[in-house]
């Protein structure tokens, strides 16, 4: 069976501080001068009973509007190897179908699958960045969850 170290990830994502924010249910950190925060990733089992499906939240707390958020879906096997992911970005625009759904990106390895959402993100945001750069890079700070996240999965051997 295969786990995902929380400890591990939030001192990755926060540089050594881990959950620190929303009474320990997120970690902030920045990402090219702009501010994000993560919030624990929600994890069940997929694939058979073997694999794991992880999500969590993205959100930019540091400038109006608040609303911008994103969520990130990505999909292990039974040996650890992330095999697709996928994420539906919410944007405060004023206008509620303001939003872009990525359809899920599947790769060779988690950097192949993390650069091809990283793409497919900045491409279809693109519209929406304007004078919003922490927006616009989105698409960095979703390949890099992608990484952070693949980092810490591992296979639980007292639990095969």
């Amino acid at each position: 069976m295969i786990h995902l170290n929380m400890e591990q990830l939030g001192a990755r994502l926060n540089a050594g501080y881990g959950w620190d924010q929303q009474d320990g249910d997120a970690a902030s950190y920045s990402n090219n001068r702009f501010y994000y925060e993560v919030w624990k990733p929600d994890t069940s089992v997929s694939y058979g009973e073997k694999g794991l499906f992880v999500s969590t939240r993205i959100d930019r707390p540091d400038t109006p509007p608040t609303a911008d958020c994103c969520v990130l879906m990505l999909w292990f096997d039974d040996q650890g190897t992330l095999i697709q992911a996928g994420a539906h970005i919410n944007l405060d625009t004023g206008d509620p179908k303001d939003s872009v759904s990525c359809s899920t990106v599947t790769g060779a390895s988690a950097e192949d699958i993390a650069e091809d959402l990283r793409e497919t993100i900045a491409a279809q945001i693109q519209q929406y960045s304007g004078d919003r750069p922490g927006r616009a890079n989105y698409s960095n700070v979703v390949k890099s969850n992608i990484l952070d996240v693949s980092a810490c999965i591992s296979l639980d051997s007292s639990r095969l």
